[in-house]
């Protein structure tokens, strides 16, 4: 895991001038058996009750379920109701009385709070000393707080980490800040006074790396956005630990600033905590896919060859519709630059609708993903495949294609999560060109753009859309463009409502024969949470294939509806989504049951 120990020492102490709470008498106890039975809290208003009551630990006893009585817990209740007063901004409120009925008949227990919620204290000053190195006006802009803002007190804690993020990137990181304020109790505005104690700035000094059994310190330093003599800033650190861990080298990495004590002047030496992995893995996995079925493999990996961080590997994947072999070696730093090389040779066979296609070959990618999300990859094809068992009528003129093709891809990633993305979007734009001296050569040039959105809405729901669009077309007017390097709509993740790949052009047997052309659109899906880990979903998509470019139009585009519920296992999450095909046609399915491991996109 990556650490989030402070990098930094830290003094911030908040002063609180304002009304106390009124007293509120002795809360009457009662023998271990009672319930609450009912609970009331009069009053509010600016906080909704509902709110209120997710503040408190002690509950109504529901019909299925009794909630016990501890006086104790309640007089923590009542506090715990300030405070949530006071994160909306409301520093007068309090307690004008809490009234507890005991029924010792029925052993229940009814309780009524009544609040007095008072004016929300808004800011009238800010006044800050003790800054030298940094502008008032400066200061200022980092502080969520504002003149005539409502004082919430989570803006006071939110404060104090923005002045002390902003002064430690600058390297002042033995920077301290006291908060604290007033409240006028005539007219509720409160007075914020913030001192700062920056400091001296502080420089990189020595690098300081731990015994290291498996991995080479070059691997190490290769990844630091720091070097000697920098300025220490805490975002370099922080970033510095992320490349560390996501080299998949170290089961935990921690980088901090040594204490002032064992450093000279303005230099601060880091210190570099490791603790390594075992280079060698085996794993073993099972799932399950709408067409594939059950779903297997088994992966052998050396992943920290000779302390280099590059990587080789074997694994054997197989189901119900797929088998294959692969070998694989990966350069996480290509010719010293941080550029990801992966080198794949792989043999297997997929069953199709329409046929089965054995392949043989390699690729070569290299590419690399910056921080902000953007990616850039080049990559380098030379594979062969051979189509048997065929059963679209006609059937092609050559089964066997040899593919020498060169490929670029762009795109840029800001998901939150790239399993179950709750906010963020991708987009990824890939061309390609096939071409050969060789008569079995396929010659063909691609484009395919993929873009997808998730926008978070109240209640933790997730608006999310998606589109595709990909062109193909043939360079040599002799040669058809194979089978399996077409165009297919019709799956678990869009247009949902058709049969496995059967949206778009079939034979007279109603087997897919796919086309040049696709755009299929995921208009919307509404994911909803239900209870815990499960949810539920309505969507809507629109799309096709279509031949070739030229007959795309809207009067062919098809549309599906339906509805599902997901399940966010620790394996990942488990989707059962019901489609239909809005537009019906003759000898089309009324609707399509999808079992699948994963978000639809």
């Amino acid at each position: 895991m990556i650490g989030h120990r402070l990098l930094f020492p830290a003094l911030v102490s908040i002063g609180l001038s304002v009304r106390p709470a009124a007293a509120v008498d002795a809360l009457p106890d009662a023998p271990p058996g009672y319930s609450v039975a009912g609970l009331q809290i009069a009053g509010a208003g600016a906080v909704p009750e509902s709110k209120l009551r997710k503040c408190m630990i002690t509950r109504p006893s529901s019909r299925f379920k009794k909630a016990p009585y501890v006086a104790r817990i309640l007089e923590g209740d009542l506090r715990s109701l300030m405070d949530c007063y006071r994160d909306h901004g409301y520093w007068e409120a309090e307690v004008e009385n809490a009234d507890v009925r005991i029924d010792s008949l029925k052993k229940k227990v009814r309780i009524s709070i009544r609040v007095s919620e008072g004016r929300p204290s808004r800011i009238g000053m800010i006044s800050i000393a003790g800054n030298a190195a940094f502008r008032d006006s400066l200061i200022i802009g980092w502080l969520p707080l504002s003149r005539g803002g409502i004082l919430k007190r989570s803006l006071l804690d939110e404060s104090r980490n923005a002045i002390l993020r902003n002064l430690s990137d600058r390297g002042y990181i033995d920077s301290r800040a006291d908060i604290d304020f007033q409240i006028n109790a005539e007219t509720a505005e409160a007075f914020v006074r913030i001192r700062i104690e920056e400091g001296p700035p502080s420089l990189i000094g020595a690098i300081q790396l731990p015994p290291l059994e498996k991995t080479r310190a070059s691997v190490v330093l290769r990844e630091l956005t720091f070097q000697s003599g920098d300025t220490v800033r805490v975002r370099d650190l922080l970033e510095s630990q992320r490349k560390l861990y996501l080299t998949g080298l170290f089961e935990s990495v921690f980088i901090r600033p040594a204490d002032t004590t064992a450093s000279n002047g303005p230099e601060r030496d880091m210190i570099l905590e490791l603790k390594e992995k075992k280079s060698g893995e085996f794993n073993v996995s099972v799932g399950y896919g709408y067409w594939e079925k059950v779903r297997g493999g088994m992966e052998l990996f050396n992943t920290n060859t000779a302390g280099t961080a590059r990587k080789f590997g074997v694994s054997l994947k197989g189901s119900f519709k797929y088998w294959g072999a692969e070998c694989s070696f990966s350069e996480p730093w290509t010719f010293g630059r941080p550029f990801r090389t992966d080198v794949i040779v792989r043999a297997d066979r997929t069953e199709e609708p329409g046929y089965d296609v054995e392949r043989f070959g390699g690729r070569v990618t290299v590419g690399r993903r910056w921080r902000n999300g953007i990616r850039l990859s080049g990559q380098y094809i030379n594979e062969a495949s051979r189509l048997v068992r065929i059963r679209i009528d006609p059937v092609p003129a050559a089964l066997t294609s040899y593919i020498h093709s060169i490929g670029l891809t762009a795109g840029r990633d800001t998901r939150d999560n790239p399993f179950n993305p709750g906010r963020g979007s991708t987009v990824e734009f890939r061309n390609e060109l096939a071409g050969g001296l060789s008569k079995k050569s396929a010659s063909f040039g691609r484009s395919t753009l993929i873009a997808r959105i998730y926008v978070p809405a109240a209640g933790r729901t997730v608006l999310a859309s998606a589109l595709e669009i990909g062109w193909v077309g043939a360079l040599n007017p002799d040669r058809e463009i194979p089978l399996n390097e077409r165009f297919y709509a019709g799956d678990a993740s869009a247009l949902r409502g058709f049969p496995y790949k059967t949206a778009g052009p079939l034979d007279r047997k109603r087997v897919p024969l796919g086309g040049k052309f696709k755009l299929v659109w995921n208009a919307a899906e509404w994911r909803v949470p239900v209870y815990r880990m499960v949810s539920a979903a309505v969507f809507w998509d629109v799309g096709n294939v279509w031949a070739d470019a030229a007959s795309a139009g809207l009067k062919g585009m098809r549309h599906t509806a339906g509805f599902g519920a997901r399940a966010a296992t620790p394996v990942g999450v488990l989707r059962l989504d019901l489609g239909f095909i809005v537009d019906r046609r003759d000898r089309e399915p009324g609707m399509q049951v999808i079992f699948n491991m994963g978000q639809a996109f």
